[in-house]
């Protein structure tokens, strides 16, 4: 279920455009690894 749960998380923040949001934020371009996950 939590892996069900994650999947769904990060696939609505990419219909909903979350994930282009976050990508601009400071907080992403200090962790680069963070990137993998948003794609």
């Amino acid at each position: 279920i939590l892996v069900f749960g994650t999947i769904a998380t990060l696939g609505a923040g990419r219909v909903l455009g979350v994930d282009a949001i976050l990508a601009k934020t400071e907080f992403f371009r200090n962790h680069p690894r963070l990137q993998y996950l948003i794609g």
